[in-house]
């Protein structure tokens, strides 16, 4: 070091931690960079999530409630500015409902079927809140594109049959809670989706999602 590098010095973080290496590296000090350390954070995450859907499912004038279990894996790239508090996600997610009920119409008895299997591609922004050392909370809004896995497969019934729709769109909003960027939980709120595509019917469903996660790597 010399002194010209004291007097020349401007107060600002790069130039004090380069004379603070500068000395160090001088006296053969062993020390931490925890800027370099931070910077050499990874940026892209990928999560196994498991959770339980929980829908209400509207069909005409009739309603009905069902729960299920989805699979999915997360792709988290976290933005390398603003401290890290912003995200992009994508999440594709596994899920199945099966259903029968008797519908009484009069003196006639219908029976009623559902077989419905589907990949979601939940894609979408996450804003996080720093709490305290390895602890966050999140909100995040997804725009969700669904595929049946055949939709041709159909909601039989002994009246008549009804075809679902080819592509499925819907919103998301969810808030959630991230410890070590290891664990987190979320619970999301998906609006009304018509799943139907046959003229004549209504059936929508809305479904709360409660979800747990574990980063892989």
């Amino acid at each position: 070091l010399k002194l010209n590098d004291f007097e020349n010095i401007k107060y600002k973080s790069k130039n004090l931690e380069r004379i603070f290496i500068k000395y160090n590296n001088c006296k053969n000090s062993n020390f931490i960079n925890y800027d370099k350390k931070q910077k050499q954070k990874k940026n892209f995450l990928i999560k196994a999530r498991i959770g339980w859907n929980f829908s209400g499912f509207v069909k005409t004038a009739d309603y009905r409630n069902f729960h299920e279990e989805r699979y999915g894996i997360e792709g988290e790239y976290i933005l390398p500015y603003n401290k890290n508090k912003w995200s992009l996600l994508a999440e594709p997610t596994y899920r199945s409902y099966s259903y029968k009920q008797k519908i009484h119409n009069g003196s006639k008895v219908y029976l009623y079927e559902i077989d419905y299997k589907s990949i979601e591609l939940p894609i979408g922004i996450r804003d996080y809140f720093y709490l305290y050392n390895n602890s966050k909370i999140f909100a995040n809004i997804h725009y969700v594109f669904e595929f049946p896995f055949n939709p041709f497969d159909r909601i039989k019934s002994e009246k008549n049959n009804t075809y679902f729709h080819l592509f499925i769109e819907d919103i998301a909003l969810g808030i959630g809670y991230k410890f070590k960027n290891m664990f987190e939980v979320e619970m999301r709120y998906n609006t009304n989706r018509e799943l139907l595509g046959y003229y004549g019917y209504s059936d929508k469903y809305s479904t709360f999602s409660i979800i747990i996660g574990i980063s892989l790597f």
